[in-house]
């Protein structure tokens, strides 16, 4: 072949036209991809999620009963409420629901109380946190940072509407 015919060829506005169709395509992919994993992630840890606790705390046969939550996937990449009980590397942290979560605390986990960056040991039951992380396969959250509050924070009050 002539290498003025693949220049030609190559400058073509066909040629043009589908490798943007070929590229768009494969962002489009990527972008759907990325959403499908996302999700099944979110899923899987609610699933586990109520494997684990309401195996233990709920009733007996293991199955959540409807209306625990009230929505039905329990969020999964973080958890802001009061420690109630600590066993580092872990602790419990219970939401304004009640909802007990257990938090992972990992080398690189950076704590901070105010400006000031502390380490575990510090932290104590009956503190006030907001944490953010990624699950882990034991239902847990994997902490990449904790934020401890100073003092005990106003909770909204949840209206009853008929």
């Amino acid at each position: 072949m002539n290498t003025e015919y693949i220049k030609t060829k190559l400058r073509s506005k066909a040629t043009h036209t589908v490798l943007a169709t070929l590229a768009i395509t494969f962002i489009i992919v990527v972008a759907f991809w990325s959403g499908m994993q996302v999700g099944f992630n979110k899923a899987a840890f609610s699933y586990k999620f109520g494997d684990n606790y309401y195996g233990t705390f709920g009733p007996g046969n293991g199955h959540r009963s409807p209306g625990v939550l009230s929505d039905d996937m329990s969020p999964s990449h973080g958890v802001s409420g009061k420690i109630v009980s600590m066993n580092l590397p872990t602790f419990v942290v219970a939401d304004d629901d009640n909802v007990e979560k257990v938090v992972r605390i990992n080398p690189d986990t950076v704590i901070r109380k105010l400006r000031a960056t502390i380490t575990p040991d510090i932290l104590q039951a009956g503190d006030f946190v907001v944490t953010i992380g990624s699950p882990n396969d034991k239902t847990e959250v994997s902490a990449k940072f904790i934020r401890v509050l100073p003092g005990t924070p106003i909770i909204p009050i949840k209206t009853i509407t008929q």
